[in-house]
């Protein structure tokens, strides 16, 4: 699925003005337990629970907030680290492992996308599969290595051969053939109940065309494997859009500024749904202003992945600054 998405921009007026600005997320840490579902939701307490999370430290110097996942049966899932306390933006080495204490794969982020070297273990230790990623300047996977998890034969041996990959049930989930260390002609994906999800040509690690099926067997034909939601006449009307949010009497009179987060959804039909503050200017009058005129944001194109429309989360960042 699609990684969390921040959209900043700025805009100047010549009276008070509305800004999109960048600016590092900068929150206080807590080590409140956070618990997960097994599809990584979050959960409001321990009950159904397939995963707990705790904070463990800030490294102030590289601005990075490191976690611990644990199993709910107590071993070690996976430390990570992000670059907000909130677990959204991924960044630096991160390391997961098998219940049995043995790491199951490692690697590291960069600006929330993987980069670079990442390995992957049986439960025995042993080498399962090495990838590369590089992030720059578009994102591509070279392949290199990888082992059959049924047979433990090697099938990628330095960029050729066949990629399998299999379901907790030893059902396939994904295969294709691997030259030169890129995707090259069929690929094909499965669902776990072995209905075709996907099949997918390449030439040379570049996608040619692709169709995928929904669970009732409907098809989807695309040429991209991920297309990010737009809004409805593009981003300059985005923008002008946010531009025209009237700064609260109240607070101008009072002299207060600040910005605001807000979060939102952009769900399978286009609508913005799911509004919140993701973080607050320590205004009530600018969040909830903030917060109101995203949601009369009028509809967007949804997202899709694999020609599949899906849900899109964004955060916006609104700054309220007075002259």
């Amino acid at each position: 699925m699609f990684a969390d998405i921040d959209i900043f921009a700025t805009m100047k007026k010549a009276s008070s003005v509305v800004m999109l600005i960048f600016c590092c997320l900068q929150l206080v840490a807590q080590r409140d337990t956070v618990f997960f579902n097994s599809n990584w939701d979050t959960l409001p307490a321990s009950h159904g629970a397939s995963y707990f999370r705790l904070f463990e430290k800030l490294d102030s110097a590289n601005q990075l907030y490191y976690f611990t996942d644990y199993y709910i049966s107590g071993e070690k899932q996976s430390i990570s680290s992000y670059k907000d306390v909130k677990g959204k933006r991924k960044s630096g080495q991160w390391q997961w492992y098998h219940k049995n204490g043995q790491i199951s794969q490692q690697g590291t982020y960069n600006k929330n996308v993987r980069d670079g070297d990442w390995y992957e273990y049986f439960d025995d230790g042993s080498l399962k599969s090495k990838l590369k990623y590089i992030s720059n300047p578009d994102p591509t996977v070279e392949y290199a290595e990888l082992y059959d998890s049924k047979t433990r034969k090697q099938t990628l041996i330095n960029g050729e051969g066949i990629y399998i990959t299999y379901y907790e049930n030893g059902d396939t989930n994904t295969v294709g053939k691997v030259t030169k260390k890129v995707k090259t002609d069929i690929w094909k994906s499965y669902y776990e109940d072995g209905q075709l999800y996907y099949a997918e040509k390449y030439k040379i690690g570049v996608l040619q065309s692709g169709k995928s099926y929904d669970k009732a067997g409907n098809e989807y034909k695309y040429e991209e494997e991920e297309v990010m939601p737009s809004y409805l006449g593009g981003e300059s009307a985005l923008m002008q859009y946010l531009a025209t949010v009237k700064y609260p009497a109240k607070a101008r009179e009072d002299d207060i500024e600040g910005t605001v987060y807000v979060q939102f959804s952009v769900d399978k039909e286009g609508n913005v749904t799911n509004v919140s503050i993701a973080r607050t200017s320590g205004s009530s009058l600018l969040d909830e202003t903030a917060s109101n005129h995203v949601s009369k944001s009028k509809k967007w194109n949804p997202g899709l992945q694999r020609g599949q429309t899906v849900v899109v989360q964004y955060v916006i960042p609104i700054k309220f600054m007075l002259n």
